[in-house]
């Protein structure tokens, strides 16, 4: 029997696949130790308070910062099904991975071709190209005081728009692959010498963005609803098209568009995103246990498969994922075909520590932005704000809030608030001893560790 550590999110996409996977496997059974929340999982695990075999993670952000307590998959043979460009991405600081992904999310520009027709403009294929169509959009819209371009709302517009920027400009290339993580563990600064000059200008390219209205500061205080509407109702020539966009469902089929990529300084730069809907990790505990490491990577063998994958969609979200195993990523859902190009170029990244890293940081970015601070600020900011909140592996306590991209994907877009809420009302912080106790209230594993249900 072997367990694996979940939060209450993920509990019906993983029941689904624990279930098909025991029906098969009569002699390796799975069940879910379900937390009320992720950081109350990743909580417990940090403090030597759980005993799971394997635990699946909302970010391989988070799952990297406990990476004592993983095992290395390098070795995993199932680790090969994976295209390269996204399990080099998903590398701890050390180089070696923990993680495999789930199917993911798309994060694509989105383009009304009528509307950029009508005016006899194409679509950009450049960062070059998009600064020539921001800025004559910008003059067609003269007089009016909104953007060309319909954003995702709140803080995760600003953090879309440098992540368009950032990632085709200079962090998808193999100089980098490990740029990410390393600055989330102190291991680098964006005010190193090596980096410096292309941070300065990633976000000089982000001002122009938004000095030429193709983006706009006050959408911080707008929410995706006011967007969809904007770019439904032919008011905007673009969208930023991001996990909390339902594009079957959320898209009006009277529109004309075309989803692309994001561009770079040479057409060959050109990529797009995604966010992974859940991570899959095994405990270190199992090196010394052969015959359950044996189980385990049956179970990972399991995972690493169409089916398997097929199993932790969410049917709220319709036909929209993109697998990352090799042969399955082939096969991109009809709306996004002409991103498939760019998946077999390995030119598809993901957003995970990219939102975790940046996301803390919106309230400076906009600072400068507006003009309030300069960019020697900015990247002074940026530098104490990875330091501030202790981002080297001696502080485990996962982060959620600004720039969660993942957070609004959940039913009631409060996932933050219930995080808090069950803490408090657990009496979670250092200094409380804990328990391991089902959720009917039946001690399940003895004094010293988590509260958890078992499924």
């Amino acid at each position: 029997m072997l367990a694996l550590g979940i939060s209450a999110d993920d509990e019906a996409a993983l029941a689904a696949l624990t279930k098909q996977f025991n029906a098969e496997n009569e002699d390796v059974q799975v069940t879910l130790r379900v937390y009320a929340t992720e950081s109350e999982k990743n909580y417990y695990l940090s403090h030597n308070a759980d005993d799971c075999d394997m635990y699946a993670f909302n970010y391989a952000f988070s799952a990297n910062r406990y990476k004592d307590r993983l095992l290395s998959l390098d070795r995993n043979a199932c680790t090969n099904r994976y295209l390269v460009s996204i399990v080099n991405g998903l590398r701890a600081s050390d180089e070696s991975l923990y993680v495999l992904p789930a199917d993911g999310y798309y994060y694509t520009q989105c383009f009304n071709i009528d509307m950029l027709t009508a005016r006899g403009l194409e679509l950009p294929s450049t960062f070059t190209d998009l600064k020539m169509l921001a800025s004559r959009l910008k003059a067609y819209a003269s007089g009016t005081d909104e953007p060309s371009s319909a954003s995702v709302g709140g803080t995760d517009s600003v953090l879309f728009a440098l992540m368009s920027v950032a990632y085709p400009q200079y962090l998808n290339t193999v100089r980098v692959a490990t740029f990410l993580s390393r600055l989330a563990d102190g291991g680098v600064s964006v005010l190193d010498e090596e980096y410096r000059t292309e941070w300065e200008d990633i976000f000089e390219n982000l001002q122009m963005l938004y000095d030429e209205n193709f983006y706009f500061l006050q959408d911080i205080s707008q929410s995706l609803g006011k967007g969809l509407s904007r770019f439904n109702g032919g008011e905007a020539y673009a969208l930023q098209n991001g996990s909390n966009v339902n594009a079957a469902k959320d898209i009006s089929k009277d529109l004309n568009v075309k989803y692309t990529a994001f561009v770079g300084n040479e057409e060959r730069d050109a990529c797009f995103g995604s966010m992974p809907a859940l991570y899959l990790s095994l405990s270190a505990s199992l090196k010394d246990d052969g015959a359950k490491l044996s189980a385990a990577q049956r179970i990972l063998d399991y995972f690493a498969t169409a089916e398997g994958q097929n199993l932790l969609h969410r049917p709220d979200t319709g036909n929209e994922y993109i697998s990352y195993l090799k042969r399955s990523s082939s096969n991109l859902p009809e709306i996004y075909a002409d991103l498939q190009d760019k998946v077999n170029e390995g030119r598809l990244f993901v957003v995970d520590s990219f939102s975790q890293i940046f996301g803390s940081c919106i309230g400076d970015i906009a600072s400068y932005l507006s003009n309030s601070i300069n960019l020697d600020k900015l990247l002074v900011k940026i530098d104490e704000s990875r330091r501030s909140t202790g981002t080297s592996n001696r502080n485990t306590k996962a982060r959620a809030g600004a720039g969660d991209f993942r957070a609004t994907r959940f039913a009631d877009g409060r996932k933050n608030f219930r995080e808090q809420k069950a803490r408090r009302r657990l009496g979670f912080h250092r200094g409380n001893s804990v328990r391991d106790q089902r959720g009917d209230g039946e001690r399940s594993g003895g004094s010293g560790y988590g509260k958890y249900r078992s499924v």
